[in-house]
């Protein structure tokens, strides 16, 4: 999905990204500068991290924003006047202010999962006698 329209807060501390669908989301300038992805602060070579925290001021905030035509996100910062590109597709992916609603994932059909019907059709048995009679243990393991 493509980025439509950005908004920079009036102190620029944070971006509003408007997408073709509708769709909006808000991002910090700190969260933006920490997690750039150009070479100057991740590794080209194996994608780690090239600073840290301490490195981005507090009071950072962004000089420029514009949409890009290939639909990235080109970004100057105030402290030093680092400039970065977002893909925008990567800017979806990673939207942190709103909650996801995710797919469930596979499992082997032989595998009984928990649905909450589990404590009904589990097997009683005092742990008095599991443990301290061995026919009956094997009994409730066996069931």
């Amino acid at each position: 999905m493509k980025l439509k329209k950005v908004e920079k807060t009036e102190d620029g501390t944070s971006l509003t990204l408007h997408w073709e669908d509708g769709f909006q989301s808000r991002f910090h300038a700190q969260w933006l500068r920490y997690n750039s992805l150009d070479p100057e602060t991740r590794s080209p070579h194996n994608g780690q991290r090239l600073i840290s925290l301490l490195d981005i001021p507090q009071d950072i905030f962004l000089e420029e924003e514009e949409i890009q035509p290939d639909g990235s996100l080109r970004l100057v910062f105030s402290h030093d006047g680092h400039e970065t590109l977002f893909p925008g597709k990567w800017l979806r992916e990673h939207v942190y202010d709103q909650s996801k609603i995710r797919e469930k994932g596979w499992c082997d059909e032989a595998i009984t999962l928990w649905d909450g019907q589990f404590e009904a059709s589990s097997t009683l048995m005092p742990y008095s006698k599991i443990s301290s009679e061995p026919q009956s243990q094997a009994a409730w393991l066996s069931m």
